[in-house]
């Protein structure tokens, strides 16, 4: 059945015997084929169609407003901008004459008495003068009206109460008009007897979405002032691979198709802008696109340890890689694999960094500026050539062994060697998991120390992508993202204990971090034996207000350095206010001591 023939014989046909009514599922395509049919016939004169949306709508005077609204635009339109004209004036006469009324209006009972007439001025609307007809314009310009109504099961009248309103105008006055809506959705036992009433023909789409999409790709138009014909063109030339990522989906929605299409326009953009080769765009607009498609289904989003990763149903590990299966099984192999944080970002959280992604473009899709070592890190497995592996893995392993290794190049170390393995490939050299640990616990503790700049992880896997033994140091990787919160904020506390007067005490509120350690009580006792009291004071109440309890960003190693220290801390300082002759600083220092004591108890209660 060709579903646009058949829609454009219902408008043109003499005959009227009620609605036609279009159902289909959500997001299949009913809107944009309807709006496309009315769309011709506005052009090209033969009718005039009014497509109105129904969602939200909970009132029946707002239905025959935006009728009446919609068809007297039609008759501007037609009749030039006298219509118009005559319904401002006459709105501005209404409105300045209630409110001059009403200013003019004494306070007395007689006011009260004429105030339901200064009501109905303020309430006026010329909208209520216009009557609908089944026609517009006049004489060379008359044509016939026809009503959409999109959103039927979505708008919040009652279905009876609704229905009577579209029988008005397609009973009553004769008006051609097209309900489209997913029948599978409305629930009210009132809406099968009223609809045998209203509506002549049901029309189920069923649509050839390759043709849709077709059509989709060829009315696409960026946002710009000016049509983008160059995007335009790669769409085109996508086609193919836009229509298999669509039904390898499974979810025939052409919103998200069209989400996509126009949020891809950014990734676009920028690997022009980098002037890096095209010729890989096309495997990152599938992923795209799929990523997409599962994000709008709730299955592809950003976890607290995980990250950006697909989230299945299942208690035990056997069921969630099961239902895993079953989503990247639709997509192309490795659809899932090795995808660059600055998408998934984009894609869920509505985040784009342009610099980070051209950045990633480069590192990853420029062989000329890469050595072997760079390839293994950043190629996806099967596009590594075996002297990658040979002559880019043992540099990688010597530099992971002495902290030298970015977490990135930890966690694509990691998901290679796992790879390699499962697939029979030797290895160019031998993968110590310990010792990589202890060369991560190195790389930490520079960061910590301020030594070396944090480089923002962009790289994420999950369980089944790496060996056993390297989960727990993926574990750590993990934590490090909180982690390195802290650690900033420790820095922050050195500088203002040192006396760094760009910071203060407001700054520090609620802070946290991860150990009260040695070089922080050394420089914490140093600057309060040096500090008058007024200093004393507010070193006192900035280490009180520091949360160092906190799990996400203290280990239990941690929190008994912090106990330590705090109790070392006493030691040095707290017994002092008892032979002190500064009478002031004594009390404070009392003050400190007892607060300071109920820190240390803080330690050992568990974190809600």
């Amino acid at each position: 059945m060709d579903i646009k023939k058949e829609l454009e014989e219902y408008i043109l046909s003499e005959e009227h015997n009620g609605a036609l009514l279009l159902t289909g599922k959500w997001g299949c395509g009913k809107s944009y084929l309807v709006k496309s049919v009315a769309n011709d016939f506005n052009k090209d004169k033969t009718c005039s169609i009014s497509v109105i949306s129904l969602f939200g709508v909970n009132t029946i005077s707002m239905v025959h407003e935006m009728i009446k609204d919609h068809y007297l635009e039609l008759n501007s339109g037609l009749l030039g901008n006298q219509a118009r004209k005559v319904y401002r004036v006459l709105k501005k006469v209404s409105t300045e004459s209630a409110k001059i009324t009403a200013t003019a209006l004494p306070e007395s009972i007689a006011a009260s008495a004429i105030s339901t007439g200064v009501s109905s001025a303020f309430s006026f609307n010329p909208l209520n003068f216009i009557a609908v007809k089944n026609t517009v314009g006049v004489g060379d310009k008359k044509r016939n009206f026809a009503i959409v109504f999109d959103d039927f099961e979505r708008c919040d009248i009652a279905i009876k109460s609704l229905l009577g309103v579209i029988n008005e105008y397609s009973e009553n006055r004769k008006i051609k008009t097209i309900l489209i809506a997913d029948e599978d959705k409305i629930t009210n036992a009132e809406y099968k007897e009223f609809k045998e009433k209203l509506v002549s023909r049901t029309i189920k789409l069923d649509p050839d979405h390759s043709q849709t999409i077709h059509q989709i790709l060829e009315a696409y138009s960026s946002k710009d002032v000016n049509r983008d014909e160059e995007y335009s063109t790669f769409l085109l030339n996508n086609e193919a691979c836009l229509r298999g990522a669509f039904l390898h989906s499974g979810y025939n929605n052409l919103r998200t198709f069209k989400a996509c299409i126009f949020d891809f326009k950014r990734v676009y953009d920028a690997w022009k802008k980098s002037g890096v080769s095209m010729d890989d765009v096309e495997t990152i607009l599938y992923k795209f696109c799929a990523m997409e498609y599962e994000a709008k289904a709730g299955l592809y989003v950003k976890a607290p340890l995980i990250q950006f990763h697909l989230a299945v149903p299942g208690e035990t590990d056997q069921q969630k890689d099961e239902a895993r299966k079953r989503i990247t099984d639709k997509y192309l192999p490795g659809t899932f694999d090795y995808i660059t944080a600055c998408l998934s970002s984009w894609i869920v959280e509505g985040c784009w960094e342009e610099d980070k992604f051209m950045e990633y473009i480069h590192s990853r899709y420029v062989p000329e500026e890469q050595s072997p070592e760079k390839r293994f890190v950043g190629y996806v497995f099967w596009d590594l050539n075996q002297e990658d592996i040979d002559q880019g893995m043992p540099p990688l392993v010597s530099r992971a062994n002495q902290g030298e290794a970015t977490v990135d190049e930890l966690i694509a170390l990691f998901s290679k060697v796992h790879a390699l393995k499962h697939h029979g490939i030797p290895l160019p050299c031998e993968v110590d998991y310990n010792a990589i640990d202890c060369g991560l616990e190195m790389r930490k503790q520079r960061i910590r120390n301020g030594e070396i700049q944090p480089v923002t992880r962009r790289s994420f896997l999950e369980k089944h992508q790496l060996d056993s033994e390297a989960w727990p140091i993926y574990q750590k990787i993990e934590a490090m993202d909180d982690q390195l919160v802290a650690w900033e904020n420790r820095r922050l506390f050195i500088s203002f204990i040192k006396g760094d007067g760009k910071f203060s005490k407001y700054d520090f509120k609620g802070m946290y971090i991860d150990a009260f350690d040695d070089e922080l009580l050394s420089l914490f006792v140093s600057a309060y034996q040096k500090a008058d009291n007024g200093e004393k004071r507010e070193l006192a109440l900035i280490l009180l207000g520091i949360n160092f309890t906190d799990n996400t960003y203290s280990s239990l190693v941690d929190k008994e350095k912090t106990r330590e220290n705090f109790n070392k801390l006493l030691v040095k300082l707290c017994p002092k206010h008892r032979t002190i002759k500064d009478q002031i600083s004594g009390i404070i220092t009392k003050h400190f001591e007892e607060q300071l004591k109920q820190k240390i108890v803080q330690l050992d209660m568990p974190e809600e």
